[in-house]
């Protein structure tokens, strides 16, 4: 059974990588590195209350998705409120060929 650690950094990746984010580019962002964020990713390490601000913040996501899972991963009336939900539902190993179909439409 996953850890509630474990549950909440696979959101935090789902949701870097829905954003195109690398690691390295949120460890900036959180002034930590990269390694910092495969742990907080893993469930390794928790975040804190700042830092669960910032990523609800940065991602635009409820704190009651980052936490639990529950409910929309944005608040309805955000902007792309629609089309994150769904792809925040969308498993971790589609999200890849996903990705590369969305790159391919928008160079067309």
């Amino acid at each position: 059974m996953e850890t509630t650690n474990q549950q909440i950094g696979k959101r935090l990746r789902k949701m870097r990588e829905l954003f195109g984010e690398s690691q390295q580019e949120l460890a900036n962002a959180f002034d930590c590195s990269r390694g910092t964020i495969s742990k907080y990713e893993r469930g390794l390490l928790a975040l804190s209350p700042e830092q669960i601000n910032h990523v609800c913040r940065r991602y635009k996501v409820t704190h009651c998705w980052l936490l639990t899972g529950d409910g929309p991963a944005q608040s309805p009336g955000t902007k792309d409120h629609d089309f994150l939900a769904l792809l925040s539902q969308v498993p971790h190993d589609a999200l890849k060929p996903l990705k590369q179909l969305i790159k391919t439409l928008i160079q067309k």
